[in-house]
């Protein structure tokens, strides 16, 4: 049965992920570093700034948004229901398979968002200790703001999956 086999998958996309995050956190660490060894601002980047203000010349279609992990576990259950009550063999698997994306799509979001959490308040620290004292709270929100993200990402995360994460 495939379900045996699914604690030692989740283990490893869940190995995988933590490694994508840790990755991420030093990418920060190096880029802050660059700064300073550059000269760089020590002033946190406002993304709004820096995007032309004449959205007129950048008309687009709107894409479609892409289903969410939530989307597809409900979705593949409800699959894996109705192919189970039909005999379908099929459409049970498929709504399967379907549900485990949606699982994994959602603990991949939880993780990146605890990754992005880490990543701003590292952002935030180092921009404490190296910007002058009249930015120096710019960098303190950014910090405060990236610790209620990491906060959130952790509480979803014990929601979920309960415990430690420890597996002892």
């Amino acid at each position: 049965m495939s379900s045996l086999s699914a604690p030692q998958d989740t283990d490893t996309t869940q190995k995988t992920y933590l490694q994508s995050a840790t990755e991420t956190v030093q990418k920060v660490v190096d880029s802050m570093a660059e700064t300073v060894r550059g000269g760089g601002t020590t002033q946190p980047s406002d993304d709004k700034a820096q995007k032309p203000s004449d959205d007129k010349d950048q008309k687009s279609a709107p894409e479609a948004p892409q289903p969410t992990g939530t989307y597809n576990q409900t979705v593949g259950s409800a699959k894996q229901a109705a192919g189970a009550a039909l005999g379908n063999e099929r459409l049970r698997r498929e709504g399967e398979e379907q549900n485990a994306r949606g699982q994994e799509e959602e603990a991949k979001r939880h993780l990146q968002d605890w990754g992005e959490g880490v990543q701003g308040r590292v952002k935030g620290k180092v921009g404490e200790a190296l910007a002058p004292g009249d930015v120096a709270g710019d960098w303190t929100k950014v910090h405060e703001d990236a610790k209620a993200k990491q906060k959130m990402a952790e509480e979803k995360m014990e929601k979920r999956y309960g415990g430690s994460g420890t597996g002892s």
